[in-house]
């Protein structure tokens, strides 16, 4: 998942960029931090629990984000099947481990 975000981060392409423009120099630091977080070689390793607060200020500068996340699942999915590449990226990179129904899931219940 952080090769989403990493790649996120190095596009050069002019929608990627204007999307990035969105956030704060602290969020930036911050999605560069995860990118640079690499598995472990060595096999498994444990996911640190999900910082909600930061994938929520991120994930709600995503135009229909907040309207798509309080409907049904299935409208949810569809809307963000429907993202460019980079906001797809963007969210990979900042919930990995996580599905989308998990990313639902918490913001419906």
């Amino acid at each position: 998942m952080t090769e989403s975000l990493a790649a996120l981060l190095e596009s050069k392409a002019p929608e990627a960029r204007a999307f990035l423009s969105l956030f704060s120099a602290d969020e930036i630091a911050e999605f560069k931090r995860a990118a640079d977080t690499a598995p472990s070689k060595s096999g498994p390793q444990a996911l640190a629990a999900p910082n909600w607060g930061k994938i929520w200020s991120a994930l709600k500068k995503i135009g229909g984000f907040t309207k798509a996340v309080g409907g049904k699942y299935a409208t949810f999915k569809n809307w963000v099947d429907s993202r460019p590449w980079y906001i797809k990226y963007l969210i990979k990179g900042l919930s990995p481990g996580l599905t989308l129904y998990d990313i639902w899931w918490h913001f419906n219940h």
